[in-house]
């Protein structure tokens, strides 16, 4: 495994700031496992509840056409009785759960490990770390605002409070979509570093998540954990000596 240094930096000190984002990036894992997992819940257990609602679905769109055409008052309707279906006890625990998770992860583990993955090696991290700074820090409380939005929009059937709900929860995709990509380019670079191919295999696991199919990202997430920890056991073997 190659461990650059910096000019001007004594390799022990650096190493150890490549240490410590390699075990926050593991806790980091470790919790967005979860995360994911739970996310995958999440949406299953809502397909359950539109699927066996007393809300007859099909109903509500035969009206949202009306007699007339296109009827908005029944579009609106529509969306405030599948709002309200879905205000389930379990979904709502599960939600703040994965919420409380996911911010403590963000903020609590990711960011900080990729702000030391930049200070060991500015030239590597530089870009996904920003990236990942960008992305992530604003997302959270956007999609968050944009969530509520569209429930207070959607229960008081006001088309405006829904379209600026859906506007802000569609930025606040773009800018997590940011911030992923800087996660991606950053494991990438992890493995230049490192040279640890776990984790290669699991930036391609977590962009084919994030693309085709929600399920492969516990996955993803295992593999970081598994490359993060390899890596961090493969590091002592390289530092130098200590004096005597």
């Amino acid at each position: 495994m190659t461990i650059p240094t910096l000019l001007g930096t004594p390799p022990q000190q650096n190493i150890e700031k490549l240490v410590k984002g390699l075990k926050r990036l593991e806790i980091s894992a470790i919790l967005m496992t979860v995360v994911t997992a739970l996310m995958i819940i999440v949406n299953y257990i809502i397909s359950l509840i539109l699927t066996t609602s007393s809300i007859n679905v099909f109903q509500l769109l035969e009206e949202m056409v009306g007699r007339e055409g296109f009827n908005l008052q029944s579009i609106l309707l529509f969306i405030r009785e599948l709002i309200s279906s879905l205000f389930s006890p379990l979904v709502i625990a599960i939600t703040l759960v994965i919420t409380v998770v996911l911010i403590i992860a963000v903020y609590g583990f990711i960011i900080p490990s990729f702000t030391f993955f930049k200070d060991y090696n500015a030239r590597e991290f530089s870009i996904s770390t920003t990236l990942v700074k960008v992305g992530y820090i604003p997302s959270i409380p956007l999609g968050l605002t944009g969530i509520v939005v569209i429930v207070i929009g959607g229960l008081s059937m006001r088309l405006l409070i829904l379209v600026l709900g859906g506007f802000i929860i569609g930025i606040a995709g773009i800018l997590s979509l940011i911030g992923e990509i800087g996660l991606w380019i950053g494991l990438f670079k992890l493995e230049k570093t490192t040279d640890e191919r776990i984790f290669i295999v699991a930036a391609i696991i977590l962009i084919l998540g994030r693309f085709i199919s929600n399920y492969l990202l516990p996955i993803g997430w295992i593999l970081v954990f598994i490359a993060s920890r390899s890596a961090l056991n493969k590091i002592p073997l390289q530092q130098p000596p200590q004096p005597l």
